[in-house]
């Protein structure tokens, strides 16, 4: 009974120095605040949307493996109101961070680049996550509320991208990067839940709450997801350089340029080849300083891919992460360990499927 009260104060002293210093980082560079917000709150609703896909995925199918962990990912949507405040400081209080504001778009562009509509559609999309998250959580949800999820989640996801980090470049444009960014999030996701379970089993090392089956399935997922999202980063990378539109070439032009170079390909070895290289055999999937390595990695690297999405455009003067970035980014870690505290009371992995719903009176 002791232990959750250490816990939380832990946690609250950590997120107390991620204040101050992002505090101090503001006040040093307050043009680079608006950016910072943005990448907090996409990074905040890339976990929600994430570990909404992986529940409604896990009940379409019908899996039962994931069934005693369900909480965690059951819990990651609680981020969703934090980012909510985030974005529409944001979109209210900044909104010179996307030069559209200021610039005026013609035509069809201009008209979807519009405030009014740009905050109506950002809050419609953050109101179906919330949503999303309630019906999945009811005991009465079913397959079918699961695959409208999925549907949902899919438009949105990909719509949200676009809206809120391709538009930084709104002269840019690329059909696959809506689907690019939302499988960052779900790889985003998985790897906060394998930390989560990683972090549970070093602290119950002789309970049953997570089996090793459960961890190598988990990081199975996470090197499938990851290897999914750098085919993805291949691809549009790969055409776009190939084929040297001015229109298009831009983009990558910026960042694999002299300044951004070291960034923009640490990303990919963050989010892809060290997990590849740790979990790729059996027995790194064996090993939780592995496992928890493998983890921390993509979602160092999933922080470092948006930075990269946002800075090179809104704020050119400085290339390398600052005091803000690194008191947000501590921010973001105390916010997940504030959201996942209780995830260590997970349920007993033999009470699943039909055997768990028949016990229940």
């Amino acid at each position: 009974m002791t232990v959750v009260p250490h816990r939380v104060g832990t946690i609250l002293a950590f997120g107390a120095i991620a204040a101050v210093i992002a505090i101090a980082g503001a006040l040093l560079q307050t043009e680079r605040l608006g950016p910072n917000l943005l990448l907090a709150g996409v990074y905040l609703v890339g976990l929600a949307v994430g570990a909404l896909f992986f529940t409604a995925v896990q009940e379409v199918t019908g899996a039962a493996w994931s069934d005693s962990l369900r909480t965690i990912p059951a819990t990651l949507p609680s981020t969703l109101p934090m980012a909510t405040v985030l974005l529409l400081l944001v979109f209210l209080a900044h909104p010179e961070t996307y030069s559209w504001t200021v610039e005026e778009q013609s035509g069809l562009r201009g008209v979807w680049l519009s405030r009014p509509f740009f905050i109506a559609r950002s809050s419609l999309y953050l109101g179906l996550w919330m949503l999303s998250a309630r019906l999945l959580t009811r005991p009465a949800a079913s397959s079918r509320v699961a695959a409208g999820v999925l549907a949902v989640l899919a438009l949105t996801g990909w719509l949200a991208a676009s809206d809120w980090l391709m538009s930084l470049t709104p002269q840019w444009t690329s059909t696959i990067f809506g689907v690019y960014v939302f499988v960052g999030f779900v790889v985003s996701a998985v790897a906060a839940m394998l930390l989560t379970c990683v972090w549970v089993r070093v602290r119950n090392p002789t309970g049953r709450s997570v089996s090793e089956g459960q961890l190598r399935d988990l990081a199975t997922k996470l090197l499938g997801f990851s290897c999914l999202w750098a085919y993805l980063w291949y691809c549009q990378y790969m055409l776009i350089w190939y084929t040297n539109q001015p229109h298009e070439s831009t983009y990558y032009a910026v960042r694999t340029g002299v300044d951004w170079r070291v960034l923009f390909f640490a990303t990919v070895v963050l989010k892809w080849a060290l997990p590849f290289v740790l979990l790729l055999g059996k027995a790194g999937k064996r090993r939780l300083a592995v496992l928890a390595l493998a983890a921390f990695s993509v979602l160092v690297g999933h922080w470092l891919d948006l930075y990269v999405m946002i800075f090179p455009v809104v704020a050119t003067d400085r290339v390398s992460p600052g005091l803000l970035e690194t008191g947000m980014a501590l921010g973001l870690g105390a916010t997940c360990a504030w959201v996942l505290r209780n995830c260590d009371r997970l349920e007993d992995p033999t009470m699943t499927g039909v055997n768990r719903r028949n016990s229940e009176p």
